[in-house]
């Protein structure tokens, strides 16, 4: 049976996805952490990774300009389509963590995470990073306020402050606005959280702009 021309190039492009992703994993040897986005690397991720720890972040920019972190894996969450990493059994055994937006949104999604992976923990999730980053937030567009069981005390803490205003109208930190200091401190071995450590408090801010949540 004879291919069309465009068979022919999504198969050419598809062995070419394969051919970059086998690359990926290739180089995660070498402590370099590997970057998987694509359906293609997805495929080969579901026959486990050569990595002991996994990170999973909410959007794409962050995703492209994660620091290296050792022996990782740095995968594209892509907010609630991260439903999607159900499949990967194989993350029951890695130490999984999950870094979104301090929005109510980003803690739905990990409580979703958790659903398939309850030892998923969070990154850059807590209150003294969302504090600490203060002239950066903005506004979510539109709250979530959703029982989410499989939130830990401080999250669940900090999500319900978000719900009820505590901190200001519809507070929001992305994750793209945090300092690249803050992550490389996160990404040290045994770095606390300091989600642990800070007390909930109320801070005075100016209206924040809105911004759209993908």
């Amino acid at each position: 049976m004879t291919q069309s021309p465009r068979s022919r190039g999504d198969g050419a492009a598809a062995q070419a996805e394969v051919a970059a992703a086998s690359r990926l994993f290739v180089a995660s040897s070498r402590n370099v952490p590997v970057r998987i986005g694509t359906s293609a690397a997805m495929a080969i991720a579901a026959a486990s990774v050569p990595a002991g720890l996994v990170y999973v972040v909410e959007n794409e920019i962050t995703y492209l300009a994660f620091p290296p972190a050792g022996d990782a894996v740095v995968m594209l969450g892509g907010g609630y389509a991260l439903s999607g990493l159900r499949s990967l059994s194989w993350l029951q055994d890695r130490d999984l963590v999950y870094w979104g937006d301090i929005d109510t949104h980003g803690f739905a999604i990990l409580n979703r995470l958790r659903q398939a992976f309850p030892h998923a923990r969070s990154m850059l999730m807590d209150r003294a990073t969302l504090l600490d980053h203060g002239t950066q937030w903005v506004r979510e567009p539109k709250q979530l306020n959703a029982a989410l069981p499989l939130l830990d005390g401080s999250e669940a803490a900090l999500y319900r402050d978000l719900v009820e205003d505590v901190l200001g109208p519809s507070v929001r930190l992305e994750q793209e606005r945090v300092s690249f200091a803050a992550i490389e401190r996160a990404l040290l071995p045994g770095a606390p959280s300091p989600a642990r450590a800070c007390p909930p408090r109320a801070v005075a801010h100016e209206p924040l702009p809105e911004r759209r949540h993908d």
